[in-house]
């Protein structure tokens, strides 16, 4: 079936599999440089993936392209390969990446988005004046507003052109040295972090609760080989 051999009987096509089962294999053995007969569950998903879900078909006039997801499509002047390799700069922690890997890709559970899942309302339950999406949790609501101003305002030493939009998407605007751009991502990623748990647990956001979850970061931070980004967080808190 995946051979094409003749020469044997025609042993048929067993019940628990389909035609599109041989097909895929036949496929592989006869494009992929892999051995096909070796391979491991790990390097099927990866291919399959590739080809069939994260990768449009080649063509004769262009090659495999990733294609973009829904948040680069929303926002295609983002640079989101530099946006993508900020969410996992060296020397950031696991979870602050994954949340801002959530971010990016906005499925921050914010009222407007689950509003649209239920059919219900997404007014902030905060203010209840505004629509409760990424931009008004953050920067927006009477209840985070002054925090997320005044943690825009520590970046902005380090990005002076730095927008409120700008750093939900990590856009950081201008060529940073390395220790610069960690501390940059990690002051964005723990400041605004902490406003969302606040606000997901109906606790009070103010810039000193702010200030005080960076510092506790910082004090980690300059225990490991990044101290460096963790001064530079020190210094515009500082100022």
């Amino acid at each position: 079936h995946v051979l094409g051999e003749v020469s044997l009987p025609n042993p048929g096509i067993p019940p628990f599999y389909d035609k599109e089962f041989f097909a895929t294999i036949q496929h592989y053995h006869e494009t992929s440089p892999l051995n096909t007969s070796v391979m491991t569950i790990k390097q099927w998903y990866s291919v399959l993936m590739e080809d069939r879900v994260l990768m449009s078909p080649a063509t004769e006039n262009s090659p495999q392209l990733l294609l973009p997801v829904r948040a680069e499509t929303l926002s295609p002047t983002t640079d989101w390969t530099n946006s993508w390799r900020l969410a996992r700069i060296k020397g950031i922690e696991s979870h602050l990446s994954a949340f801002l890997f959530k971010l990016l890709h906005r499925l921050l559970p914010t009222k407007d988005r689950v509003s649209r899942l239920r059919g219900e309302d997404g007014t902030c339950n905060f203010c209840n004046v505004d629509i409760e999406d990424i931009s008004h949790a953050f920067f927006e609501c009477s209840h985070s507003r002054v925090a997320g101003l005044a943690l825009l305002g520590w970046v902005q030493l380090l990005c002076p052109n730095l927008q409120p939009e700008d750093a939900l998407v990590l856009q950081l605007g201008e060529d940073l040295p390395e220790v610069d751009e960690l501390a940059a991502v990690y002051t964005i990623a723990t400041g605004l972090m902490h406003i969302w748990e606040a606000r997901v647990h109906r606790k009070q956001i103010t810039p000193f609760l702010v200030r005080a979850e960076l510092e506790a970061k910082i004090s980690l931070l300059r225990r490991t080989r990044y101290s460096e980004a963790g001064i530079r967080m020190q210094d515009i808190l500082g100022e």
